[in-house]
């Protein structure tokens, strides 16, 4: 078993080696982590601390950074098509993290999933993007802790 006394969700401090400080930010849940952190700690946090259902199947949406225009009906299809099968399968659907590209779709569409199924299973939707390219990360250190 792995030690959860690691996840102490307020000790993250800007000049501290990174390992794992999960927070929750406006109902959204979020971790800093070191490339060497042992992927058996990730999973632990996900599952125990967060409370997500292990996955049946891991479904990883790659590609380029580039902007696009999706036809709307192919939109429709895609963004239907990775809800329901995330859905029935108890999928995560894990990304690059950032807002463009297909990363970009994939994020609609876990939102607009959200929005208008209120009563049905939730998508876990996973984005694993460097620090450097998270926006306003600033705010997401707390400098007041020793």
């Amino acid at each position: 078993a792995v030690n959860t006394s690691i996840f102490n969700k307020f000790a993250h401090k800007k000049k501290k080696n990174t390992k794992t400080f999960p927070h929750c930010l406006s109902g959204v849940f979020y971790v800093r982590v070191s490339a060497d952190t042992e992927a058996t700690v990730l999973y632990q946090l996900l599952t125990e601390q967060w409370g997500l259902s292990p996955p049946n199947l891991l479904i990883s949406v790659t590609g380029g950074a580039n902007n696009f225009y999706l036809k709307s009906h192919l939109k429709k299809v895609f963004y239907r098509g990775l809800m329901k099968i995330a859905q029935t399968t108890g999928a995560w659907i894990i990304t690059g993290g950032t807002n463009v590209g297909v990363m970009r779709h994939v994020g609609q569409a876990v939102k607009d999933f959200a929005l208008s199924n209120t009563k049905q299973k939730e998508i876990a939707a996973i984005g694993v993007a460097p620090w450097g390219a998270i926006h306003n990360r600033e705010k997401l250190v707390n400098e007041e802790v020793s």
